[in-house]
This record gives structure tokens, C-alpha cells and sequence, in this order.
């Protein structure tokens, strides 16, 4: 092997300098500087290692390959163009990768990196691929962003779209839609509008429009359903055809699947909605539940948790949490009608409200803590802090005040009206059955009553029975006391309060009574009570004893006139 060294080979101007023969191999040894100008026109296949060219390096027409080359100045392909290979006649368009932008004709503006990046686009404008085949078979589509593997990659025609992510768009022929995620929206055809952010987000849509879905699995078998929105993990991830749901929250609508109209806000609300309609939950596993109940709203943590019917609405943390199938309550306010589980008809507003109710039909409570302990009584109205706060299984008592009938457990049908009324404060105490069919108004501090006009008592002889004659009589009145008074601030206080009255003492009119008392009424001892209208008749005996005495005096005196 021969071996020449030389510092410097100068040939002359204009002749051609032939190193080796043709087979032969010429070897530059790598860290070697070309310095000058190289031009390669006619470089073969071949190596050029490690080599590094500091002038210019132009003409390279041929195949070859450059292992490791660094080069100091500008590097000039296809008059300004990057592109490695197919042809780019139209103007501003930019491609790496074999075959992308490989057709265009007329389109402007488009960029595609990767193999078959854009490489059907004829006409299409301002367009952007970058992944394998991503916008492939995009023909005269414009204004479309692909950005991933076979993203928008059967794209013909579709305006406006953008894709990011592996298959995201993939099968996508239609306009202004946008997915961002690994197969978001990739069997979308024909649909519209549609975003999709996230993992499979609305992979399976076909040809449904204007939705939006935001997470992990969203809306991700939806194909046909129209106007859905779905924000978080696998939110509304069954819904298949249903339209006009809107899911925000982990899990929120997750297993819907034609139900429509629904709004599910807060994670794992309306959980187990399926088929069900028109129903509104707001609040961690709000209506969680519910299946195929319709027209029910919910707002507040668990709130109608457990409900399976239609027509309820709980507004409050757990409000209605355990109902099942009681349709048409509604409750607002913490813990409302928490225990009810098949009452309907149901209306309570305030925290506590009605909260042990379970079966109980019909019953009305508005305030803080009214009924309360009611469990299976039915047909109540509390109005009031407190209000037939105790009442159990009493039906049909009307309480309206704070704290009234708050002592009620179990009477029923009751009219309670003022603050305290029918409690031990007030003229009577209403407690359990054996007080039931009363009216209390007002309580013990109440020192006048007023109306216009005088009570109307109904006294028609088709409504009484059991008649008799009235025992009492002038005799009776004789032995009356009457009195002026004033009542005491309370019986531990004489503080006199109020104005001045005149009537009688209870105790005096009960012992002229005996045992058959009428005028006085003392089922509560501790509270005697004076029927003032129960004294008429007696005076009426009275009056009518005067007059039989004047009638013998009179008949008397007429005698002894005459004789």
C-alpha cells in the first residue's frame, strides 16, 4: 500500500485535481477542517465523517451521506424552503418529512412536519401538521391545526379544526371542531362544533354537534347526542344519544345514557342517572342515586342521595338525603327532610326542618327546627322557629309562631297561632292526644285582644244533642262576686301589667258549680279558665225568676188593691 505525504497540493487555475481512481475510497480523517468553497455536484454515495465545512457548501444534487457534520454559516435548501422531499410551487408553505405537503398546487401558508404530514393538501390554506400522517388526507381543507400521530387524519375538506394528540380528530371530515387529548373526538365524522379536552375525551361522537367535553373519558361514548356538556373525569362518559346534559364534576352524570335535559354540577351528582329526565343536581353526590326520576332538583352535598322518583326538590347539605320513592317534597335548608324516605307532598324550608319525617304525607314546616321529631303524622302546618318542634305522630295540628305548639307530641288537629301558643306559656297547654281539637292564640303575655266585630259561634240545634235545662239560676247570680283587676307580670311577679278589667275569680264560680262546672274550665288546674258565654243562660234563669217573683208581687198587690 503506497502512502504519500505532502504539506500542500496547489494545481493550477482552472484545472481539475483528480484524487484516487474510481473504487477507490478517499478518507478525511475525522476533526479534519474543508476550509474554502466545496462544491459537491457531482458527490456519489458516500461518506463524509466528522468533517466539518467552514466556507460555503452548495450543489449537492445526489445521494450521500453526512455522519456528524457541523457546519459555520447558512444553510441554503430549495431557495429558502426546508424540504426534504415532494414540491412546494405555492407560495410561504413549509415541509419536513417524507411526502409532506407533497401535492400542493395553489394552498398557501401550510406547514407540515412528519411523514404523509399533509400530503394530499392541494388547495388547502393556512393549515398546520405536525405528526405521522397527521391532516394526510387533507385536500382543500383550511385554517386546520394538526398535532400528533394520524391527527385529523382522514380531514378532507373541514375548515377550522384543531387536534392535538395520537388519533385525536382522526376520522374527522367536518368543520370548528377542536380535540386536545389521545383519540379525543377520533370517530368524529360529521359533527359540528365539538370540543373535547382529555383522554378519549368524546372519542366515540359520530356525527352529533356542539359539545363540549373537558376530562379523562368525557362524553367519551357519545355518538349521536347533541348539545352536551361534560366537565371532569369521566363525566357523562356512558351518555350515548341524550342531548342537552350538562356534567361538571368527577364522575358527575357518569352513567347517562338517553336521559336528557339533565345538570349535574359537583363530583359523582346524578352518579347513577340513566334514562331519567330534566333533573338538576348541585353538590358531592347530589342525587347520586337516581336512575329514572324526573323534573328533581337537589342542590348541597348528598342532597336527595338516595332518590329514585320524580318531582322532588331539596336545596341544602343532605336535604332529602334518604328519600327513595316519596315524590313531590320539597325541602330546603340542612338537613330538611333528611330522613324521609316514601312521605310525599312534603314542604319544609329551614335547617332541621321536618328531618325526621320518613312516611308522613302532606306536611308543611317553615322555620328552623319545625317538626322536627315529626316521624309519621301527617297533614301538619309549622310555621315558626321551633314550631311543633316535639310532634311525633300528631295529624293535622296548625301551629304559626316561634315555638308554637312545641309541646305538642301527638294531638291532633290543633290551631296554635302566635309566638308560644299552645305551650305552658300560653292560656293552654296542647300536649298529646288527650288534647286534641283545640285553638290557643297568642300566650300569657298578651294583655288585649281586638277585632271589629264580635265572633259569630255556630249554635244550630241540627248540630247539638243530649239537651237539658240549665241548673243555675237567680240563686246563682245572687252569689256571684264581680270584680275589677289587673293580671300580674307572672304569678312569680304582681307587677300588675295590662289594663284594667272586671269580671270574676275562676275559683269562686268553680266552687258555686261543684262538680258539673261549665262556666269554668278546669281540665289544667293549674290554669282555670271563665266561659264567659256559658253565664248567659244563667242570667237568662235568673232574669226570668225576677220576673215570675214580680209577676207574683205584682198579682199579689193587684189583690190586695181590689179587695
Amino acid at each position: 500500500m503506497s502512502q504519500v505525504e505532502v504539506d500542500k497540493i496547489i494545481p493550477q487555475s482552472g484545472t481539475t485535481l483528480t484524487i484516487g481512481d474510481s473504487g477507490d475510497t478517499i478518507a478525511i480523517a475525522s476533526g479534519a477542517t474543508l476550509s474554502g468553497s466545496l462544491n459537491a455536484d457531482n458527490l456519489d454515495s458516500g461518506t463524509v465523517p466528522s468533517a466539518r465545512v467552514s466556507g460555503a457548501y452548495t450543489g449537492i444534487t445526489q445521494t450521500g451521506t453526512l455522519s456528524s457534520l457541523t457546519v459555520n454559516g447558512n444553510v441554503s435548501i430549495d431557495g429558502g424552503t426546508i424540504k426534504l422531499d415532494g414540491n412546494l410551487d405555492a407560495s410561504n408553505n413549509s415541509a419536513l418529512g417524507n411526502t409532506a405537503v407533497d401535492a400542493i398546487t395553489t394552498g398557501v401558508r401550510n406547514t407540515g412536519i412528519g411523514g404523509n404530514a399533509l400530503s394530499d393538501n392541494t388547495t388547502g390554506n393556512y393549515n398546520t401538521s405536525i405528526g405521522y400522517a397527521s391532516l394526510a388526507n387533507n385536500v382543500d381543507g383550511g385554517s386546520n391545526t394538526g398535532l400528533g400521530d394520524l391527527a385529523l387524519n382522514q380531514n378532507i375538506s373541514g375548515d377550522y379544526n384543531t387536534a392535538v394528540g395520537r388519533e385525536a380528530l382522526e376520522v374527522n371530515t367536518a368543520s370548528n371542531n377542536t380535540a386536545v387529548g389521545f383519540q379525543a373526538l377520533e370517530d368524529n365524522t360529521t359533527g359540528t362544533s365539538n370540543t373535547a379536552v382529555g383522554f378519549n375525551a368524546l372519542t366515540s361522537n359520530t356525527t352529533a354537534s356542539n359539545n363540549t367535553a373537558v376530562g379523562f373519558c368525557s362524553l367519551s361514548v357519545n355518538t349521536t347526542g347533541t348539545n352536551n356538556t361534560a366537565v371532569g373525569y369521566a363525566a357523562l362518559c356512558a351518555n350515548t344519544t341524550a342531548n342537552d346534559n350538562v356534567a361538571v364534576g368527577r364522575c358527575s352524570l357518569k352513567t347517562n345514557t338517553t336521559g336528557a335535559s339533565n345538570t349535574a354540577v359537583g363530583q359523582n351528582s346524578l352518579f347513577n342517572n340513566s334514562t331519567a329526565n330534566d333533573n338538576t343536581a348541585v353538590g358531592h353526590q347530589a342525587l347520586f342515586t337516581n336512575s329514572t326520576g324526573a323534573n328533581n332538583t337537589s342542590v348541597g352535598k348528598n342532597a336527595l342521595y338516595y332518590n329514585t322518583v320524580s318531582n322532588n326538590t331539596a336545596v341544602g347539605n343532605l336535604a332529602m338525603t334518604n328519600n327513595s320513592t316519596g315524590n313531590d317534597n320539597t325541602a330546603v335548608g340542612q338537613n330538611s327532610l333528611t330522613a324521609n324516605t316514601t312521605g310525599c307532598w312534603n314542604t319544609a324550608i329551614g335547617r332541621n326542618s321536618l328531618s325526621s319525617n320518613t312516611t308522613a304525607l302532606g306536611n308543611t314546616a317553615v322555620g328552623h327546627n319545625s317538626s322536627y321529631a315529626i316521624t309519621t303524622g301527617a297533614a301538619n302546618v309549622s310555621v315558626g322557629r321551633c314550631s311543633l318542634c316535639a310532634n311525633t305522630t300528631g295529624a293535622s295540628n296548625t301551629a304559626i309562631g316561634a315555638q308554637a305548639g312545641c309541646q305538642v307530641t301527638s294531638g291532633g288537629n290543633n290551631t296554635m297561632i302566635g309566638s308560644d301558643a299552645g305551650t305552658s306559656t300560653s292560656p293552654f297547654t296542647i300536649t298529646d292526644g288527650t288534647t286534641n281539637h283545640r285553638v290557643v292564640i297568642g300566650n300569657n303575655d298578651v294583655s288585649n285582644a281586638y277585632i271589629r266585630v264580635s265572633w259569630t259561634v255556630t249554635s244550630d240545634a241540627r248540630d247539638k244533642t243530649n239537651f237539658g235545662t240549665v241548673p243555675h239560676g237567680l240563686d246563682f247570680v245572687n252569689k256571684l262576686e264581680p270584680i275589677s283587676f289587673q293580671f300580674k307580670t307572672s304569678r312569680e311577679d304582681d307587677t300588675p301589667h295590662g289594663p284594667m278589667h272586671y269580671g270574676f275569680k275562676a275559683q269562686d264560680i268553680l266552687a258555686l258549680e261543684g262538680s258539673d262546672n261549665v262556666i269554668i274550665d278546669d281540665e289544667q288546674p293549674e290554669h282555670l279558665k271563665y266561659k264567659g258565654e256559658h253565664l248567659v243562660p244563667v242570667l237568662v234563669n235568673a232574669i226570668k225568676e225576677l220576673k215570675a217573683q214580680n209577676e207574683d208581687l205584682k198579682s199579689r198587690i193587684e189583690a190586695l188593691e181590689n179587695s
